[in-house]
């Protein structure tokens, strides 16, 4: 029983793969010029550390390699973060009252993107570059992925509400804690920021009165 319960925990927070394992290609771009979907492979749902290795080891690191990584190991970094775990639309992360008030969105070199987590894709939102507006950190352009999560805030009630604003930071908390253990549990580097410009992050998301950006990660490859 003991050997079953740690083996659901480990699947389920210490998903991705050994460094040694992840893939590389040269970049990650739509599949032609006008493309304004990327296709995500499935994610693995099995494999990575022992959940007491990733919390040992879970860590901000803001030095970035630039080597890139592929879509599997942003695939299996999505679902782990806040993919669908259950057959009735639960998630890998929680929300207060099942809200599921929490939005993901990539900003890469190739542009930025909503990650549409029922169809596995991501949608383009703006072509081009716009790594470095998204933090005023210097280590910010380096990183290959800055991953925004946005908590419409609407779904808990009024958005003024004190309530709203607090559901909505916990709900971005616990995804930014299941980003950090997947990175962990494959040797990846990330650091979740809190430090960005509201307006032009939600001027470059395209969000709603209703939207707020949490947190922001950047995510590389670890730099030996």
């Amino acid at each position: 029983m003991k050997k079953m319960f740690s083996m659901a925990i480990i699947s389920a927070f210490c998903l991705g793969v050994n460094a040694q394992t992840v893939r590389i290609q040269q970049s990650i771009t739509p599949t032609s010029e006008d493309s304004k979907v990327i296709n995500l492979p499935k994610p693995r749902k099995e494999g990575g550390k022992p959940l007491m290795n990733c919390l040992n080891e879970r860590k901000s690191i803001r030095k970035f390699s630039e080597k890139p990584l592929d879509l599997q190991v942003l695939a299996d970094l999505l679902w782990a973060s806040y993919g669908i775990s259950r057959e009735d639309g639960r998630r890998t992360a929680p929300t207060a009252r099942n809200a599921q008030d929490i939005s993901i969105y990539v900003v890469m070199e190739s542009g930025i993107y909503l990650w549409e987590s029922t169809k596995n894709v991501l949608i383009l939102i703006e072509k081009g570059d716009f790594r470095k507006e998204t933090g005023p950190q210097e280590f910010v352009p380096t990183a290959q992925w800055n991953i925004a999560i946005v908590s419409d805030l609407s779904k808990y009630g009024d958005v003024k509400d004190v309530a709203a604003v607090k559901y909505g930071a916990m709900s971005a908390g616990y995804v930014s804690e299941n980003m950090y253990l997947y990175c962990a549990s494959c040797d990846l580097a990330t650091v979740a920021r809190g430090m960005f410009n509201p307006e032009v992050m939600n001027k470059l998301l395209r969000l709603n009165e209703n939207e707020m950006v949490m947190l922001i990660h950047s995510v590389g490859m670890m730099s030996r």
